[in-house]
């Protein structure tokens, strides 16, 4: 089922149809119909559909107070930020971030995801300098050696990706690709 949840997340974050199918598939089981709702919402986002993305919202809200059963994927908090960045959605992504702060600060695993959503909420908002600021903390968390050191996923590959927009803002073209080209040698090297 996992990888039902994680198939159609990415092709909801990549605003395909074929999200919806994926979300269909995990209907059938009472433990993941809050995480098909989910995909589907993702999915609205995506494609600009606000309203029924809240009526998604809502849905899965009502389901969440009712269900009886645990489910798989109670939250897709890490669904709905890089969602609400792709479609920057600004409210939506700051209030998101507001909800992840607060489980950072009791599962510090939280702290990279945070840190990058944070960086592309400053490149949103235009605030090049602070993007960047907020990029290089998160991935130095990923090359920490006093510390935790964070394995390489998504919130490294959003900072990158913040990183790279901070530095096209501030008109460092030449530096963010050649960011971009290390970024990829190192997705080759991990395969």
């Amino acid at each position: 089922r996992r990888v039902l949840f994680r198939s159609g997340t990415v092709e909801a974050w990549m605003g395909m149809q074929s999200a919806s199918e994926w979300a269909e598939r995990l209907e059938g089981d009472p433990m993941q119909r809050i995480s098909a709702l989910q995909l589907r919402r993702t999915l609205r986002i995506q494609l600009g559909d606000w309203d029924a993305a809240e009526r998604l919202r809502k849905e899965a809200e009502i389901l969440a107070l009712q269900a009886r059963s645990r489910q798989m994927f109670p939250n897709v908090l890490q669904v709905e930020l890089n969602a609400f960045s792709l479609a920057a959605d600004m409210t939506a992504l700051k209030q998101s971030i507001d909800r992840a702060k607060a489980l950072a600060t009791s599962a510090p695993g939280w702290i990279p995801t945070v840190t990058t959503a944070e960086a592309r909420f400053h490149v949103l908002c235009g605030n090049f300098q602070a993007a960047l600021a907020s990029a290089e903390s998160a991935l130095a968390l990923f090359e920490s050696a006093d510390g935790p050191r964070y394995p390489l996923g998504q919130p490294w590959a959003g900072a990158i990706v913040a990183r790279m927009e901070a530095l096209i803002g501030l008109e460092r073209s030449e530096e963010a690709k050649r960011l971009g080209e290390q970024a990829l040698e190192t997705c080759d090297q991990l395969e």
